[in-house]
């Protein structure tokens, strides 16, 4: 069996001596912009060097593009039309990592497609009918800066009329970091360097509008005159030692420990006096951001963000931050019928 690749198809053709004919696609369009590179500077960095002559390099420019039309948001289609786009868009959303083939996937106005959806759908694909986002360019510092250079103020607005400056700022950022990056602007070791720096008194006509206080020192603390001394000894008094033993042999307090109310779901899991009877739950490897840690303890019903790691933890959770993850806990919860595991995991 021989293959061929067939460049504009998105696969291969794998042919066999009976000429049958196997399509696989391996390559779906990606977005041409994303959350890490929106405007494409990461990518021209990574060019040795750019002719910026070429009239090819203006029409190759990975701008930051926005749909014509980006449609509705998720929270407002009706079932139908969010089934049809799931169906529409099964692929990209495999090639996502959303899973969309079960039987029952959560495509409600909080599910995790729903908020992919949200994110995306301004986004210009491949082929698409798509414009520049001119206010990703007037509200990027980078970038105001950049039109400042070339005196325009981005933050009055921008249009395609701008087009041309848009080439030359990108120009203006990729020539000014490329020259930093190759020490263009370290000055030459056979230079003159400056003479040693040498400390001089600051000289001023300040005068200060009030007095300050002059500082007093510690006076000596209270002593008993050996007379006094030699009729405590007489009397047999020794409350000042007594205290001193006590004072040596009593512990530390223990400090605030947060207590599990009892009407709690917490409370509940809790037997006698036990500190903690989770510890085995090693929640120390364990990433996360805190929205998402109170957000989950709010669904479960927990009294505390220490019971929402650990049950990330029991879920196979290793970085707590988008609604998918609390859905895995919640159904991790839901199984185990709202028990963590009294052995470790």
């Amino acid at each position: 069996m021989s293959g061929n690749f067939r460049p504009g198809q998105g696969g291969y053709d794998f042919f066999n001596q009976s000429q049958e004919v196997m399509t696989q696609t391996v390559y779906q369009p990606p977005l041409m912009s994303s959350t890490y590179d929106p405007d494409g500077l990461q990518e021209l960095l990574a060019q040795d060097e750019i002719d910026w002559d070429d009239e090819s390099v203006r029409e190759l420019l990975p701008l930051v593009m926005i749909a014509a039309d980006a449609g509705p948001q998720w929270g407002d289609m009706t079932n139908e039309d969010r089934n049809l786009w799931v169906k529409d868009n099964a692929d990209v959303l495999a090639h996502a990592g959303y899973d969309v083939v079960g039987p029952i996937v959560d495509r409600g106005a909080d599910s995790a497609i729903g908020e992919y959806y949200d994110q995306t759908r301004t986004q210009g694909t491949e082929g698409g009918d798509n414009e520049i986002n001119w206010d990703y360019y007037s509200k990027d510092p980078m970038w105001i800066l950049a039109f400042a250079n070339l005196g325009i103020d981005a933050t009055d607005g921008l249009t395609d009329d701008n087009r041309d400056d848009l080439f030359k700022a990108y120009q203006g950022i990729y020539e000014t970091n490329k020259a930093i990056m190759n020490d263009q602007y370290r000055m030459p070791w056979d230079a003159e360097l400056p003479g040693k720096w040498k400390p001089v008194e600051m000289e001023t006509d300040y005068e200060t509008p009030f007095e300050i206080p002059g500082i007093v020192k510690e006076l000596p603390g209270p002593s008993m005159s050996p007379n006094l001394q030699a009729v405590k000894d007489r009397s047999g008094s020794d409350m000042e030692g007594q205290f001193k033993a006590l004072q040596a042999n009593t512990p530390n307090q223990t400090g605030f420990v947060q207590k599990i109310p009892e009407t709690s779901t917490a409370a509940s899991e809790v037997e006698g006096d036990t500190v903690n009877p989770y510890e085995h739950i090693d929640i120390s490897n364990l990433q996360f951001q805190d929205k998402y840690v109170m957000k989950t303890a709010g669904e479960l019903g927990l009294d505390n963000a220490d019971l929402a790691k650990r049950w990330a933890v029991v879920a196979g959770v290793g970085n707590l931050n988008s609604t998918s993850d609390i859905n895995t806990i919640k159904n991790k919860y839901k199984r185990l019928d709202g028990k963590l595991p009294r052995t470790s995991i």
